[in-house]
């Protein structure tokens, strides 16, 4: 699905635009990356705002994207499997509410999560996945656990 609507823009482009000197396939594969990055967030985004959950689907996907782009994690074998999954996951965190309690155990969660199995051992994924301890947010303790999950996860 994703590389064929980015074929299908390439050859557009490339049609309409004979100066565009990149080969079909590397066109298509940056393309096809592109969508996969930010149609699942420009999708949630849509989402929140018309479910009323704006502020929380900001705060779920600034969450995920920060964390996951300092600790690395999992990858799918298909960017039409990454597309979906993404999609499903920005789009449903800002809809669970969790009490304080259950907030709190899925941070430390995360935390136990990012030191173990982060490639990547930074301490500023740390500091902001315990600045949740004070904003006691349920969008960032779910979009920091899923984060944390994917690094358990072997690569592509």
């Amino acid at each position: 699905m994703v590389i064929e609507v980015s074929r299908r823009i390439t050859r557009w482009v490339k049609n309409e635009n004979p100066a565009v000197r990149s080969s079909e396939e590397r066109f298509t594969a940056l393309l096809a990356l592109q969508i996969s990055n930010y149609f699942p967030i420009i999708i949630a985004l849509v989402l929140g705002f018309v479910s009323g959950k704006a502020i929380e689907t900001i705060i779920g996907a600034v969450s995920v994207v920060s964390i996951r782009i300092m600790t690395g994690g999992g990858h799918f074998k298909n960017l039409d499997h990454c597309f979906i999954f993404s999609t499903i996951i920005l789009a449903t965190i800002p809809h669970i509410s969790l009490n304080n309690e259950l907030i709190f155990a899925l941070t430390s969660a995360s935390i136990v999560l990012v030191l173990t199995r982060s490639e990547q051992r930074k301490l500023f994924p740390i500091i902001i996945i315990v600045l949740n301890f004070f904003f006691v947010s349920s969008a960032a303790a779910l979009a920091f656990i899923v984060q944390g999950i994917s690094l358990t996860i072997k690569g592509r």
